[in-house]
């Protein structure tokens, strides 16, 4: 697996590695973020359904009393009315008998004793199958059981039923939410890194491109990004002669000669650890990328200026071999080169004709390999003295 992914693009493995991170963090962070909204969202609805039972038994007391079951019937009602979650209401008496209810097809009598008060408890919920006996038509709900009591006496019971299906629902619906957002924000999140890693493999491209350019021997590239702050401006510096006036390519702590007091003699090498504790350094000193492609220009520009003088010796040294070789055909008497292994480098016409050899048959060679042995020696001889 490795292997595939070392041989990817270096984009696409940045890419990849953000996605991955991001999708990671999206799946915990919305697993985790749903666990607890799903919790909150569950005990909000079991609160609410508390409190339009705790409402209901706090003004249902006189109706009770007076057996004013009009009123009793609109209560139930106005509580089953005020959300689409609350399957039914019904109203008790302490012995169990129904006063009112919201059942349109008859009251079902399994509910009548399947939710009961514990003696001095102030409600009791529990979570209760509800329907005509089939499974596919049975409905899971809470159901809220609240005493109706005056002076510590209890009158009877509320009981208010919430629908555990539409509670899902909205629990289901806050879910969507979550995953919805926390996969657009993971999206969100893969296309800036996309962005973000095709601006850092943008500039490492350019890296690569000079480095190819600089093996062919074009050693005038251009790695670096044009200035945007120089050092005679922010310095306002009117040393129009220093080598970095003007150079919006270069820093000019990576040119020799510079003419700033704060700045020490000599090429980069000498001066650069100076460099790093000015001022200018530290305000326009690009990231690790920027002084890297920096680090490009200087070595080509270090590389260019050693060639140059190589070149401009070579050139030298040519002239020398010219004038040095003119001399040697002038003059009449014999003259060799050799060095200290006694082997002949140069040897002027006089030297040849004299031993009627041409210059091809002595030069590389000792006197041993150019002359009888008894001869050799005598030249060996000379030669050292």
């Amino acid at each position: 697996m490795m292997r595939f992914v070392t041989k990817l693009p270096f984009r696409t493995q940045i890419n990849l590695g953000i996605t991955a991170v991001v999708l990671i963090f999206a799946i915990l962070s919305a697993l985790f973020v749903s666990r607890i909204a799903t919790n909150a969202m569950l005990g909000e609805i079991k609160r609410r359904g508390l409190s339009l039972g705790l409402s209901l038994a706090g003004r249902i007391a006189d109706p009770m009393l007076a057996l004013d079951f009009l009123r009793l019937k609109n209560m139930v009602d106005e509580v089953i009315e005020s959300s689409d979650d609350i399957v039914y209401a019904f109203v008790q008496e302490k012995n169990g008998q129904i006063l009112s209810h919201t059942f349109r097809a008859g009251f079902p009598v399994q509910l009548k004793d399947a939710n009961q008060v514990p003696l001095g408890a102030q409600q009791h919920i529990q979570l209760l199958d509800i329907g005509d006996g089939d499974i596919e038509n049975q409905e899971r709900v809470y159901d809220f059981a609240i005493p109706v009591t005056i002076s510590q006496e209890r009158l009877g019971t509320v009981r208010v039923g919430l629908s555990q299906i539409k509670a899902q629902a909205a629990v289901h619906r806050l879910l969507f939410i979550i995953f919805s957002v926390s996969l657009g924000a993971g999206l969100v999140a893969v296309v800036l890194g996309s962005v973000y890693a095709r601006t850092v493999t943008r500039r490492l491209d350019i890296l690569r491109k000079s480095a190819e350019e600089m093996i062919k021997g074009n050693l005038e590239v251009q790695t670096g990004p044009v200035l945007l702050q120089n050092c005679w401006e922010i310095k306002d510096c009117s040393e129009d002669h220093c080598p970095a006036y003007g150079d919006k390519h270069h820093r000019c702590w990576t040119l020799p000669g510079t003419l700033c007091a704060d700045c020490a003699p000599g090429d980069y090498q000498e001066k650069i650890e100076g460099c790093r504790n000015c001022g200018i350094f530290r305000e326009i000193a690009g990231d690790e990328i920027q002084s890297l492609a920096e680090a490009f220009d200087v070595m080509a520009l270090s590389l260019n200026r050693n060639i140059a003088e190589l070149k401009e010796t070579e050139r030298s040294l040519t002239l020398q071999q010219r004038l040095l070789k003119t001399v040697l055909d002038a003059t009449p008497d014999l003259v060799s080169l050799q060095d200290d292994r006694l082997v002949y480098h140069a040897v002027n016409p006089a030297f040849c004709q004299f031993f009627s050899l041409q210059d091809t048959d002595i030069l590389g060679k000792a006197a041993r390999d150019i002359f009888p042995p008894s001869e050799a020696d005598g030249h060996e001889t000379e030669d050292l003295q």
